[in-house]
């Protein structure tokens, strides 16, 4: 199945869409970064397939990443090289596919900086769940974002006002999940001190939220994201919802 919003979201950034004749729901994969050089790179790109056989299933690249200010970063965190952050265009053209499914069933799942963007995205669009997984929601914490920060954010924008805290103040999302191994760096340095900010602004924002922290013998220490049978049971139950 093709769409006409395919075009429009082209002109951001690369993407690949698997259409579902069986649903009206939309799962939207957000990249990680990439340090293979590979471009486009759409991670779980292999559990299409599968997927669409239950959602239609659309896939994101890093729109600035083969440009050569985002080669030490490997990511760009959607910071455009004029220095704006352009997820809320991104969402506008979300906004459009959605409206040819005819859905208002829209999840989107990424992990580390893909789970920095899940949760604006899901801010942005009404109504519109998230699956954050291990992700990155302090720019000052990662080396990566860090760096874009210092180099290509403009000067005079606040970090803090590109960073998912700062949506959720007046976002339209339905659900946010948090996913994330509590042996993985990230759960301490972001995911708690998230948890933390988000109760002190608790009477601010109006959102469904849930942190599903775990160990699981299966899985390496460190930042390392779910298989697909886990992944595949956290997507089927943020779409119950």
């Amino acid at each position: 199945m093709k769409f006409e919003s395919l075009r429009l979201i082209s002109e951001y950034c690369q993407n690949d869409f698997f259409g579902s004749l069986n649903s009206d729901k939309l799962l939207v994969f957000l990249p990680s970064v990439n340090g293979k050089k590979v471009y486009p790179n759409y991670p779980r790109r292999s559990w299409a397939n599968e997927l669409s056989k239950k959602y239609n299933v659309l896939y994101l690249s890093d729109p600035y990443q083969p440009l050569p200010q985002y080669e030490e970063p490997m990511g760009s965190w959607f910071i455009s090289p004029d220095g704006f952050l352009t997820l809320e265009v991104l969402a506008k053209k979300i906004s459009l596919l959605a409206k040819e499914i005819e859905t208002d069933d829209v999840v989107f799942y990424g992990s580390s900086m893909g789970g920095y963007a899940a949760i604006i995205l899901a801010s942005l669009l009404d109504g519109s769940k998230a699956i954050a997984e291990c992700p990155q929601l302090y720019l000052k914490k990662h080396p990566g974002s860090r760096f874009i920060c210092e180099n290509v954010l403009n000067n005079e924008i606040c970090i803090d006002s590109v960073e998912p805290l700062a949506f959720l103040k007046n976002g339209k999302s339905k659900h946010i999940r948090l996913v994330c191994s509590v042996l993985d760096r990230h759960y301490t340095q972001h995911v708690l001190p998230f948890i933390k900010e988000l109760e002190s602004m608790s009477e601010d924002v109006d959102i469904s939220f849930m942190l599903q922290a775990y160990i699981y013998s299966s899985y390496k220490k460190g930042h390392v994201a779910m298989n697909r049978e886990d992944a595949r049971k956290v997507i089927d139950e943020v779409f119950s919802l």
